[in-house]
């Protein structure tokens, strides 16, 4: 089971669940560097790009795919190319959506999930050269194709 949030509602809930227990702090700065403990003993740090060192029982290397965390820490990671790319986004419908839907095309897949009255999320998966062309299309020209495909 899984659900799509959008990110701008993740975040008002994590900040108000942070607000609620306390004892945190939110600082928006880039994360320059991190340093591994050398011993049992020592606590992990980051420096923030404003010179700031900041010590912590754990550090959490949620930094993407260039991860300063993972460097330090030598993870390896691989990955390799499916030639796939993801449009997501949302849209409206005439009617309210309840039922998540998928579509296997040549291309790749396509779904519509449900979120909340007349919307419903978008997820298409195609060849990167598709998904630019559907991120060029007017509003009007995008439900057209997203229609045909559907």
């Amino acid at each position: 089971m899984g659900s799509s949030v959008e990110n701008n509602h993740l975040l008002a809930a994590l900040i108000e669940r942070l607000n609620v227990q306390g004892g945190c702090e939110i600082i928006q700065k880039k994360v320059v560097e991190v340093k591994r403990t050398a011993s049992a003993s020592d606590r992990p740090s980051v420096k923030l790009e404003d010179g700031t060192v900041i010590t912590a029982d754990l550090i959490v290397g949620s930094d993407g795919e260039k991860s300063k965390t993972r460097e330090e820490y030598g993870i390896k990671a691989t990955g390799f190319s499916y030639e796939q790319s993801g449009l997501v986004c949302t849209v409206s419908s005439v009617r309210p959506n309840h039922v998540a839907f998928q579509r296997f095309m040549k291309t790749g897949p396509l779904a519509l999930l449900p979120l909340w009255g007349n919307y419903s999320s978008i997820v298409w998966s195609a060849p990167p050269e598709r998904c630019a062309e559907l991120q060029s299309l007017s509003d009007k020209d995008f439900v057209d194709e997203l229609n045909i495909a559907f």
